[in-house]
């Protein structure tokens, strides 16, 4: 989507339009080089302009047990300050990200290195090897398709030796996701089996 800014002729007092070029949201841009959003996140987070935010989105006069919050992907302030992007929000108050064009060119000039970088972690180990393309014929053999959170408990079950960052490698989930998925398979687990020791 082209943006534009008005300017102000000091001379005549007029007003016109400039152009700022064309901006993209991050899933947009994924489009662009052909990969999903989580993909993309992923890769810009390896590049150090994502990061994890947590939202919070409880209604107003909830309890705090009742309290929503959300972990999103969103750019540094440093890569706002450096203008490779802008915060913005909808009509409905959500926010996103949007690359300037001076950001798609900075991610251009560094993604395919990215992408090797992420692609060597995952296969520098074989374990991370054999999960990753267990995971992906699994995935395969389904008619739907597998959530982050299903992607993460599978390789926990089928492949107990693997570290958080490993299986946030190999699935795309960022860290702070996969920590949060084991540590709520771990509660359900101990609220399934806890009472059974009385």
């Amino acid at each position: 989507m082209e943006y534009t800014t008005e300017v102000a002729d000091h001379v005549t007092g007029e007003i016109s339009e400039a152009s700022l070029g064309e901006w993209m949201t991050i899933t947009e841009y994924g489009q662009k080089r052909g990969v999903g959003p989580r993909k993309v996140r992923n890769v810009l987070s390896n590049l150090g302009i994502l990061r994890d935010e947590i939202e919070d989105c409880t209604p107003r006069g909830a309890a705090f047990n009742e309290r929503k919050t959300f972990t999103r992907r969103r750019l540094t302030p440093k890569a706002v300050r450096q203008g490779l992007g802008k915060r913005l929000f909808s009509i409905n108050r959500r926010p996103f990200d949007v690359l300037s064009p001076k950001g798609q060119e900075w991610i251009e000039q560094r993604w395919d290195d990215a992408v090797r970088t992420i692609d060597v972690e995952t296969v520098s180990r074989p374990s991370m090897l054999a999960a990753k393309r267990a995971l992906e014929a699994f995935t395969a053999g389904r008619r739907h398709g597998l959530s982050p959170e299903g992607k993460v408990l599978w390789l926990l079950h089928h492949f107990k030796d693997l570290q958080q960052v490993d299986i946030s490698r190999i699935t795309g989930a960022s860290e702070r996701m996969v920590s949060h998925y084991v540590k709520r398979n771990r509660l359900s687990k101990l609220g399934q089996f806890g009472d059974q020791g009385l």
